[in-house]
């Protein structure tokens, strides 16, 4: 005999299937936004993966939390449990990923500002010709 706390599903139906339904609609609303959010192309091929990665693991965990029962259907109740553990896990290293490329995207952002000082710097000397900065780091060749 397994031991569970009750037989039958670990959490009621009536309260995890209405908040999984609102969730998946946040979430599409969310994506949907996204689309019309100014950034750049990388950052938003991975949110949109990682959303669409989002809207599949709700219905498969509302399913392994108020479905599946470990007593009657164990390989359903394991399986579904197994593919929501899965999917949490490439949602979170699609927001490592993320977070990747932001510093990423920060680091070719503070070479840009860089390179405009460095070039509002020789304006203001008058001159064309680059002074460099010791405290700069030189640009690789």
């Amino acid at each position: 005999m397994p031991l569970t706390l009750a037989n039958g599903p670990l959490a009621p139906t009536w309260l995890v299937m209405p908040l999984s339904a609102l969730t998946l609609l946040v979430v599409a609303g969310h994506l949907l936004l996204l689309l019309r959010a100014d950034m750049p192309p990388s950052r938003r091929r991975i949110r949109t993966a990682s959303g669409l990665l989002m809207m599949f693991t709700l219905p498969i965990g509302a399913f392994a939390l108020a479905l599946a029962d470990p007593v009657l259907n164990q390989r359903a109740f394991a399986l579904s449990w197994m593919l929501t553990a899965g999917l949490v896990t490439l949602i979170l290293a699609l927001a490592m990923l993320d977070m990747l490329n932001t510093w990423r995207l920060h680091r070719v952002e503070l070479r840009e500002l860089r390179e405009h000082l460095r070039q509002s710097r020789d304006l203001a000397r008058g001159t064309n010709i680059p002074v460099r900065d010791p405290s700069m780091p030189s640009p690789p060749s």
